[in-house]
């Protein structure tokens, strides 16, 4: 880490312990993260979360326009850093949920730069799930905002991202071509991190084309820049590639001091993968040089740490090491092992049975197939010379009725499949007519509750006695989970149901954030489950009243505050359990059971055909299971 980078982590430091401003704090909460998560990527999340916590809570505010979009900016890029975190721990379902909250920000504030970023990341969590088509229409998405904003910038990451699509599709030609121009685009900027990456991207491709000495320069020049960022997974990844690359070039001593040097820079890291990487390499320069004990040795350590990660490849090759060892020890039994084991793992990566099965039965299928035509001809050639007069005049006859009955029923199936298109025509068109008015009905229920929620605020703001201004606020919470309801079913332009996980996930967010609890831990466990809306509605309902009943009630003086909700089916009924780890007991609830929310609860459950069970579980856990829904 440089001078200059050590002064300006300490003048971010001092602002965010002296600065009074809540956009200048959150601002330095960003650009600190953004400078210390190479070393440790654990900063990221903290300092960004950090600065999220500083503008929603400002964004609740009274604000002026500028301040708003001020505050929403900062925490869409703090959302934006927390997502990337998440991406790159390798979960992606979380990734995607905060690049979502990005794009709902950006959107409305209409900042194109940062929708570019978040399409540009959407992009990359498809690449990491393997579908590359999604993956390369995002990236293509981020360009062009890019090219319209004339972010050069920008536009190098996007490049970077569409060559490395091109190239896991195989197309090397368009893939070499991208990378070159993102390399121009972040030397021109002077982004070495990024460009140190594109390099090893350069260098790989050519090495795969068989010039090694072009790809040994391509990486030297990647190992620089990140020996000059002290990026030391940076290093460690330049490094294996340089010792590989002298590996083909059979310059085995260079290979195995280079590949040595990354190894301890991942073991410093503690990155099983790329130590399993490593391990496997020099076991195949132990082969080469005759010293199968250490070949045999690192080999084992390899699969020991590929079992362990659960790596399908990297027991493929650790495997494969290991058997060539064994067969030069004439360790036979323990060869045999491993070749079994590397192809067990190379099946499971290829699914070679299912290929193989598919093999035989087109091969069996095609033999029988010859031999039935086989036969059917010889007979056909014995009867046609045992009595050839009469086959000919039967053949003509068939032949002949076999065209009149083709003629008719060609004529009947036209008139049909004319008709049945008109009728599919109007039926599709109706269908669209259908779904305009559904989603307008939608639309205007969701507006019309706002409108109710509105008139509530402000009946609300008139109201001195408190008793009625809570039951005035209970009230309104209770509409904006109805109108929760319908605001998902327009937007997601689909009217049949409501995705449950996403449903209690924003509900319960939006009543953290109205409670001004943002420290609470929302557990929310719930199974691929979609639900038509009149089953909806009562469960939003009665999740609302005991989000907000332990909200309430439940945490005060409790340091770590936690919700879990459950949703699952078992034995053909729904079971919804709902815990906090609060102050409240069971049997004070149960004699609250004729409060307003409580009732509301009993009510609801009997809508649902269900039951209400109260205990004491480290805190309150409620349980109701019932019968009465539908699932679409």
């Amino acid at each position: 880490m440089g001078n200059e980078e050590q002064m300006r982590i300490e003048e971010l430091a001092n602002l965010i312990s002296t600065q009074q401003h809540d956009s200048t704090r959150a601002a330095a909460y960003t650009e600190l993260a953004t400078i210390l998560y190479i070393n440790n990527l654990d900063t990221l999340y903290y300092l960004c979360n950090e600065a999220s916590k500083i503008a929603e809570k400002n964004l609740r505010l009274n604000l002026s326009e500028n301040e708003h979009l001020t505050f929403s900016k900062l925490n869409s890029e703090a959302l934006a850093n927390i997502g990337y975190y998440y991406q790159t721990i390798g979960n992606y379902d979380e990734a995607f949920r905060y690049y979502i909250k990005c794009l709902k920000i950006d959107i409305r504030i209409k900042n194109f730069k940062g929708l570019s970023s978040t399409f540009n990341n959407i992009g990359m969590l498809f690449t990491y799930k393997g579908n590359v088509k999604k993956a390369l229409k995002y990236y293509l998405i981020s360009l062009k905002i890019d090219e319209f904003l004339q972010d050069e910038e920008t536009i190098g990451s996007s490049l970077n991202n569409i060559a490395y699509t091109y190239e896991q599709q195989g197309d090397t030609s368009n893939a070499l071509m991208y990378y070159q121009k993102a390399q121009q685009y972040f030397q021109k900027h002077n982004d070495v991190n990024s460009e140190a990456a594109v390099l090893i991207n350069i260098g790989s491709i050519n090495r795969k084309q068989g010039k090694t000495t072009p790809s040994l320069s391509y990486f030297q020049q990647s190992l620089d820049n990140y020996t000059k960022l002290s990026n030391e997974l940076g290093m460690a990844s330049a490094l294996l590639n340089i010792g590989v690359a002298y590996f083909d070039l059979k310059q085995f001593d260079s290979s195995l001091v280079y590949i040595e040097n990354s190894l301890k820079l991942y073991k410093k890291n503690n990155r099983i993968g790329g130590i399993t990487i490593a391990l496997v390499n020099l076991g195949k320069i132990h082969l080469e040089n005759n010293d199968f004990e250490k070949a045999i040795s690192v080999g084992e350590n390899a699969l020991q740490l590929a079992k362990e990660n659960g790596n399908l490849y990297n027991i493929q090759n650790a495997a494969q090491l290991l058997g060539k060892a064994y067969q030069q020890k004439e360790r036979y039994k323990d060869a045999l092992e491993m070749h079994q084991l590397y192809i067990s793992s190379r099946d499971s990566i290829e699914n070679k049975e299912t290929q193989r099965s598919t093999i035989q039965q087109q091969l069996a299928y095609d033999y029988e197939k010859k031999e039935l035509l086989t036969r059917a001809e010889n007979d056909k050639k014995l009867a046609i010379a045992q009595n050839e007069k009469q086959k000919q005049r039967a053949i003509i006859l068939a032949i002949s009725i076999g065209l009149f009955l083709a003629l008719v029923l060609g004529l009947f199936a036209l008139n049909r499949w004319r008709v049945t298109q008109k009728q599919k025509v109007l039926i599709e068109e109706k269908n669209k007519k259908i779904n305009l008015l559904l989603g307008e009905i939608h639309h205007r229920v969701k507006n019309n509750l706002q409108v109710v929620s509105s008139l509530l605020s402000l009946q609300e703001r008139n109201i001195k006695d408190e008793t009625a201004k809570t039951a005035i606020s209970e009230g309104k919470e209770r509409v904006k989970s109805m109108g929760l309801i319908h605001k998902m079913l327009y937007q997601n332009d689909n009217y049949t149901g409501i995705e449950m996980n996403s449903f209690v996930h924003e509900l319960a967010d939006g009543l953290i954030s109205t409670f001004d609890l943002n420290k609470v831990d929302l557990n929310v466990s719930i199974e691929n489950i979609k639900m038509d809306v009149d089953t909806a509605i009562p469960l939003g309902l009665i999740l609302n009243e005991l989000i907000m009943n332990s909200l309430k009630y439940a945490f005060d003086g409790v340091e770590k505050p936690i919700l879990n909700i459950k949703l699952f089916e078992q034995n053909q009924q729904m079971v919804l359990e709902f815990s906090d780890n609060g102050n409240g007991k069971a049997e004070d609830l149960k004699e609250s059971l004729h409060s307003f929310g409580m009732k509301l609860i009993q009510s609801l459950t009997r809508q649902l055909s269900g039951n209400l069970s109260i205990i004491n579980a480290n805190g309150l856990k409620i349980t109701i299971t019932f019968a009465s829904y539908k699932l679409v």
